[in-house]
């Protein structure tokens, strides 16, 4: 492969592809096509916004030169594209951008193209004054990158109209293919200033935002820039308890922040970007790259500005649907029943609804809870999707030894009809018509079966002889007594002849509670735990669940349990619930060390209010606590 003799560097804030077309000019080649073809093997005219095939002209770097793949890019919009494009389709893009001449489809010319919000202009844009000073400068004009944006029709620098030809002769910058030439100046210039109206302003302001983007995020890749989008979303009150966005408060208070005629200023047509067939795929990770402006907005309306968003550390937690574990298994049967031997929970979104699925590690119990939110008392309820392996090898083993459903189900601690159905379908058979895999199972285990139901019926009338002895001698005896005085004979009826036992010495009912006691024992525990919590001055506000949470588990589960019947703890509780002014009152120091290590040296209300959007709209009484707040923290200091 041939190396080049000479590429030229890029002027500051140079385009791409003007790079490109000055070295064409360079190397005396007589159509820009060979010029192409010698730098990116592609025999084309055109001149895309990204370049495809770059690995040519890094192979082709002229001797003692090494073209980096950065140099080039950063001549591009490329690096603003980056952080909203999908991990899986990232890679195909880079792949095209490295190989693209060998590449069916052209990627990255579709990812420059946008639909609904277009970023890029399609006509090639100049300042009548710059070309004038990099004539000066630099001996020729050329393309300035920045003035390519499609809302951009002004010139930052000299505040004047951009044009994509002469404005006296008419005369185009570039013909129809859009070749870049790097232009003459061909008239007189007209040095017209535009007045400095709202949508002049605005735009000024965007463009150093889409600046500070590109150049300040080529470390975010698009899970950390979704994530902490959804963070903000969170923290400024978007995200209802179930983890959903709600867009209805999002979208009108996203059109109350911006002037519709500014918006329309650049670009944003509020009913395209909002109708009803864009609006489901909007708020989803993998469509961020075709609504970039829509996401550039929303970050400085969520955060005040880029720079916060990107230095912004400060986390945010919603409530996780069914907690985070461990969970009970409710397998009777199972040596971890009553207890949490449950660690993995696979949550599924259904509607405005989460379903968890649990599995027991120890006996195969599956089962399904469903969560709305963490107020609603039906979380708790399950469904059970799968007895196990432990309950169904059990079942089988009791059927092919003869018991019955009835007694098989008080073996296993289930209902008749679940033991009846589970045989049915895991065995495939109708009553009376056994299938060939239970009847196998059962001539296998008759003669075993058939030798312990005759010792199991001695052994049966024996040690119920035993228990009668002891009730006829004493007639108050209780369970508890009978385990400690015949401990082997009382074990084997309560796992063999269980309906017998309770119908000679029924087990005691459980005593109700005390709920008056309970209350009172329970109010004290959230006073001592919310001061708890105050004093551990947590970065979200203090709610009724933040208290809850921080209660023992068997704490918690009888208050929610029996909430209704314990008024004095509802009242403790709603009595510690801080109030929204008051935390924004509390985060007050948190805040100010963020805006100190943004840079901010002097933090003032207003810095607070520009900062976080969710102080905007505090009372007046509020504002003044925050002032109080801040002459503090500046006194200290």
């Amino acid at each position: 492969m041939r190396r080049l003799l000479y590429f030229p560097e890029g002027y500051p804030d140079e385009d791409f592809r003007s790079i490109i077309y000055r070295y064409h000019l360079w190397s005396g080649n007589p159509e820009i096509k060979e010029s192409k073809e010698e730098l990116f093997n592609v025999a084309s005219e055109r001149i895309g916004h990204v370049p495809r095939n770059l690995a040519t002209l890094i192979n082709k770097s002229p001797y003692g030169t090494k073209i980096l793949v950065e140099a080039i890019l950063k001549h591009t919009w490329y690096p603003l594209f980056k952080p909203f494009i999908s991990k899986e389709r990232l890679s195909v893009v880079n792949d095209d951008i490295m190989n693209g001449a060998s590449a069916k489809s052209n990627f990255v010319g579709k990812l420059m193209t946008q639909r609904i919000l277009p970023i890029l202009a399609n006509e090639i844009k100049y300042c009548p004054i710059c070309i004038k000073e990099d004539e000066k400068q630099f001996g020729q004009c050329y393309v300035h990158l920045t003035h390519q944006l499609v809302f951009m029709d002004i010139c930052v620098k000299h505040n004047i109209k951009l044009w994509d030809k002469c404005p006296n002769c008419k005369k185009k910058y570039a013909n129809q293919r859009q070749v870049v030439y790097t232009v003459m100046s061909c008239c007189a210039i007209r040095n017209e200033k535009i007045e400095e109206t709202d949508e002049i302003i605005f735009k000024k302001m965007l463009l150093s935002e889409f600046i500070y983007f590109k150049n300040n995020v080529n470390i975010m890749n698009n899970d950390t820039l979704y994530h902490k989008i959804w963070i903000l979303l969170g923290r400024n009150g978007y995200i209802n308890k179930s983890g959903l966005i709600n867009r209805s408060s999002l979208i009108e208070d996203f059109k109350r922040y911006y002037k519709i005629e500014i918006l329309k200023a650049v670009g944003f047509e509020i009913d395209l970007v909002f109708n009803q067939n864009n609006l489901p795929r909007l708020l989803q990770q993998e469509n961020m790259v075709r609504h970039i402006l829509f996401y550039i907005l929303l970050i400085i309306f969520l955060a005040g500005s880029i720079r916060n968003f990107i230095e912004d550390t400060e986390g945010y937690s919603n409530i996780l649907p069914f907690g985070s574990g461990p969970w009970p298994c409710y397998n009777p049967i199972c040596t971890g029943f009553k207890c949490k031997p449950i660690v993995k929970c696979e949550r599924k979104k259904d509607g405005n609804k989460f379903i968890g699925w649990f599995k027991c590690p120890l006996c195969g119990f599956i089962y399904t809870r469903k969560w709305k939110n963490d107020d609603d008392n039906s979380n708790q309820n399950y469904s059970v999707k799968s007895m196990g392996q432990l309950w169904i090898n059990r079942v089988i083993e009791l059927y092919t030894n003869g018991y019955n459903y009835s007694e098989i189900a008080k073996v296993v601690s289930s209902h008749k009809g679940t033991v009846r159905n589970q045989l049915i379908k895991l065995n495939k058979f109708n009553e009376g018509n056994v299938n060939d895999l239970l009847h196998s199972m059962h001539t296998a285990y008759s003669e075993v079966a058939a030798t312990k139901n005759s010792q199991n019926d001695d052994v049966r009338k024996m040690y119920r002889r035993t228990v009668l002895k002891i009730i006829s001698e004493n007639k108050m005896v209780k369970r508890t007594d009978l385990s400690k005085e015949v401990k082997k004979e009382y074990r084997w009826l309560l796992k063999n002849d269980s309906i017998w036992l309770d119908k000679v010495i029924p087990p005691l009912k459980q005593r109700s509670l005390d709920y008056i006691s309970l209350d009172n024992i329970l109010r004290d525990r959230v006073r001592v735990v919310a001061k708890v919590v105050y004093q551990s001055n947590p970065s979200t506000r203090i709610t009724k669940y933040t208290i809850l949470n921080t209660l023992d588990y068997k704490e918690k589960n009888q208050f929610l349990s029996h909430k209704n019947k314990l008024p004095n703890t509802n009242y403790e509780l709603e009595k510690h619930i801080e109030s929204v002014a008051d935390y924004q009152v509390r985060h007050i120091p948190s805040l100010v060390s963020q805006l100190k290590s943004s840079g901010y040296v002097n933090v003032t209300l207003n810095s607070i209010l520009s900062f976080r959007k969710s102080y905007r709209n505090c009372t007046e009484e509020t504002k003044k606590r925050i002032e109080k707040v801040l002459y503090e923290l500046q006194n200290e200091n």
